[in-house]
């Protein structure tokens, strides 16, 4: 794995860590009438801003990467959790009490590398010219 393609994956882990940072289940009722719930404007006729396209394609980069994450073994995926905690909390608040850090950074070495095939079978991730 190239350093350019380490950086494409751990960008790709943080969107996705964002994402799943920012689920929250709903559960009142319905911000919508029922009779308009499918509706959705034609491509083209709406007014969004440039935020809000990147926000989509923020969560729509984050549902590709989902699958793969999550076919990995459950100690890689942890290891991927405690990584993304610490960097976007920037600092060491994230831990496994069964691994040490060193080897929560090796798992997550591995993860990266076993997500990196996955990732460009998607086309997430640039192949360096």
């Amino acid at each position: 794995m190239t350093r350019d393609e380490s950086e494409q994956v751990e960008e790709l882990i943080m969107t996705w860590y964002r994402w799943t940072a920012g689920y929250r289940p709903h559960l009142d009722g319905p911000r919508i009438s029922p009779y308009c719930r499918g509706a959705e404007a034609a491509v083209g006729q709406t007014n969004s801003t440039d935020a809000e396209r990147d926000a989509r394609l923020a969560i729509a980069t984050a549902q590709q990467v989902e699958p793969c994450i999550m076919s990995l073994h459950w100690q890689l995926r942890s290891a991927i959790g405690i990584h993304a905690g610490n960097r976007a909390a920037g600092a060491e608040v994230y831990r496994n009490p069964r691994m040490t850090a060193e080897q929560v950074h090796q798992q997550y070495q591995q993860a990266k590398v076993e997500l990196l095939p996955q990732l460009r079978r998607r086309g997430l991730v640039k192949v360096a010219a």
